[in-house]
């Protein structure tokens, strides 16, 4: 089973997304899915799901 991603990294994710770069660039950036970076963006502006 994959370890949860750190909340340093969740932080940061969320913090580039909001600074206007795409789900696709901070993805590539950090090493995660697409698909992590669009859920962690969420659960980071709305609190856990």
């Amino acid at each position: 089973m994959a370890r949860p991603y750190s909340l340093d990294l969740r932080e940061r994710v969320v913090a580039a997304v909001a600074a206007g770069e795409s789900c696709r660039e901070v993805a590539a950036t950090y090493k995660v899915s697409v698909a992590s970076v669009v859920t962690l963006t969420l659960e980071g502006l709305s609190g856990p799901a």
